[in-house]
């Protein structure tokens, strides 16, 4: 043979070379393949949770929106800045959020719903589930309130409100056990303990429930002797 060619021949059967088999090359444009897919697969999984995330905060931010829990739901609603997959739109729609909460939330528009929510429950009269919902409602915005000076002074003067309401149904109640109507007036007397529940000031809410109790227990009596 030509030297050239005998040479060839020395250098292929030698150990220093392997000639790439076309399966192996396919193996690793495969795996390299599949690698990528299985990051884009992750990245979707990751922005599908994110935008669940999102939706979950909003709802939240909602429904404590509605319950006029405005403080809380500026918090519901920035937890959501922590997002990084989430379109640009979502992104740029919570600060227009939390600016309209905090229009909601400042003292001046409180207070006008604090006001108004007052009068309101000022007008029901003994028509418990109306007026529970009313407290509810009052006592939630009263909770907006920053400084605990302001709500002291507001929930002082719900207090006010719950006793006129209390007074009167504990007088309804004892017209009707007057009348010795004892079942009603103890099932009013009990309704009443519930709004009761919501006084702040520790010592008017024991004395109201103390009075309804001596009265539960003297028309239960009362009516034992009857019967």
């Amino acid at each position: 043979f030509p030297v050239t060619i005998q040479l060839a021949y020395k250098y292929c059967n030698s150990d220093s070379y392997t000639i790439p088999s076309n399966s192996d090359t396919k193996s690793q444009k495969l795996s390299k393949k599949l690698a990528s897919i299985a990051v884009l697969k992750k990245e979707e999984e990751d922005r599908k949770k994110e935008l669940a995330m999102w939706a979950k905060n909003r709802l939240e931010c909602t429904k404590l929106a509605n319950g006029k829990k405005y403080s809380e739901a500026i918090v519901a609603i920035n937890k959501s800045n922590s997002l990084t997959r989430i379109p640009e739109s979502l992104k740029k729609s919570i600060p227009i959020t939390v600016d309209s909460l905090n229009i909601l939330n400042k003292e001046q528009n409180l207070d006008k719903e604090v006001k108004s929510a007052m009068d309101a429950a000022k007008k029901i009269k003994s028509d418990n589930q109306p007026m529970k919902s009313a407290l509810e409602k009052i006592t939630a915005l009263i909770g907006n309130y920053q400084e605990q000076k302001k709500q002291s002074a507001s929930f002082a003067d719900l207090d006010k409100i719950i006793t006129a309401y209390v007074d009167n149904e504990i007088k309804r109640a004892y017209d009707l056990q007057s009348k010795q109507d004892y079942d009603k007036a103890i099932q009013v007397y009990d309704q009443t303990r519930e709004i009761i529940a919501f006084m702040h000031d520790a010592s008017t809410k024991q004395s109201k429930q103390s009075d309804i109790k001596q009265k539960v227990d003297a028309a239960i009596k009362a009516k034992k002797q009857i019967f």
